[in-house]
């Protein structure tokens, strides 16, 4: 696998549906929950869940903007090149990182937080029941 500088999150993920691993990467299992996250591919999505020692881990990028890149969640919510094709195994997977302390309320370098990554994507289901987990919150 060949490392990518990525510049925003439709490039980070691209290279996680072409199986690229990123510069400065909190670990494989970071990346490999991400990539099952945003492809709706629900057997690795159970076993790395488990393995990630920090859910609000974002896989990167570089050390320069791994602070503000996105986070799990966020590119669970943004999902992949066809969201609507995965919608509903991406929203169990958001419901299961929310669980597992993923934080909804972390934004990225731009300010945009899991919902907007959502109603970019068109996830609406998942853009729904991110803004009802946060209103309550």
């Amino acid at each position: 696998m060949k490392p990518l500088f990525f510049l925003n999150l439709a490039s980070l993920v691209s290279a996680l549906l072409i199986g690229c691993v990123p510069f400065a990467s909190t670990g494989n299992k970071n990346w490999e929950l991400a990539s099952a996250a945003a492809t709706g591919d629900t057997t690795i999505f159970e076993k790395k869940i488990n393995e990630v020692q920090d859910v609000n881990s974002r896989p990167t990028i570089s050390k320069l903007n791994q602070k503000g890149a996105p986070t799990i969640l966020m590119v669970t919510a943004y999902g992949d090149y066809k969201p609507e094709r995965t919608e509903n195994t991406r929203l169990l997977f958001v419901k299961q990182l929310i669980k597992a302390g993923a934080d909804p309320f972390l934004k990225d370098e731009e300010g945009r937080t899991a919902v907007e990554y959502a109603k970019l994507s068109g996830s609406r289901k998942i853009a729904l029941y991110l803004q009802n987990y946060m209103s309550v919150r």
